[in-house]
């Protein structure tokens, strides 16, 4: 069970050097992700539900610590905003102000809009191969 749940979560990140991409694949859906850049893979793998520390990207596949480094962080920040989040709510204490500054950005329209048009990128990318996306509605808890 243990082994169901941690795949349901995990992604593996490469870098195709010859095609200059990043490809990201979620691996208990096998939905696959390029982009140009590490920012673009970490907010689509945010949006897939994938958490820090279950991001499988090996030194040889992805050589420069700097892309690894900037795909786990900006993973981090959601995870940590999202945590942080949840246990303020709970405990009714007042936010730090750089918390505060994160989860007004992760809830503003800019952020939105820009996971947005990362995930409709990964869409047409799987359309263009034939794979038709499977569209899961996920509930968050304590809504």
């Amino acid at each position: 069970m243990d082994d169901e749940l941690e795949l349901e979560t995990q992604a593996r990140v490469i870098r195709d050097e010859p095609r200059n991409v990043f490809i990201a694949t979620v691996l208990a859906t096998g939905a696959t992700y390029e982009a140009a850049d590490s920012d673009e893979i970490a907010a689509w793998l945010a949006v897939s539900g994938v958490e820090p520390g279950h991001v499988l990207m090996p030194r040889e596949l992805i050589e420069s610590a700097g892309d690894r480094m900037n795909i786990n962080y900006m993973l981090r920040l959601i995870h940590d905003a999202e945590i942080r989040s949840r246990a303020e709510a709970r405990s009714k204490r007042p936010r730090s102000e750089k918390s505060a500054s994160l989860e007004k950005y992760i809830a503003s329209p800019e952020f939105l809009e820009w996971a947005n048009a990362a995930v409709q990128r990964a869409i047409a990318r799987l359309e263009a191969k034939g794979i038709k996306p499977a569209y899961i509605v996920r509930e968050r808890k304590g809504n």
